[in-house]
């Protein structure tokens, strides 16, 4: 599961799917495949990267993990092998 980006997002709408028993199918669509849908996703995307709206997501567990990776008060949210590798590189560069 930790090799997974957006592990915890991931998580909280899978939850929210089984806790509303709705039927979610996920498809993966080629970037600038001319996808009316997925144009419009990017839109959206490019326009709440400039938004001063937040939106505050509640960390939730689910009952499969019981760890949730963070460090310095942040939630690891990448592959935790990605996470160490590159904090570690990044580490022994300011050294």
């Amino acid at each position: 599961m930790f090799k997974t980006k957006n592990h915890s997002l991931i998580n909280q709408i899978i939850d929210c799917c089984r806790t509303k028993n709705i039927d979610l199918e996920l498809i993966k669509v080629k970037s600038h495949s001319m996808n009316h849908w997925n144009d419009k996703a990017d839109k959206l995307v490019k326009e709440g990267l400039i938004s001063d709206l937040l939106l505050e997501v509640q960390d939730i567990t689910t009952s499969s993990i019981r760890v949730v990776p963070i460090w310095r008060n942040k939630l690891i949210d990448s592959p935790l092998r990605t996470f160490v590798n590159i904090t570690t590189m990044i580490s022994y560069e300011y050294e």
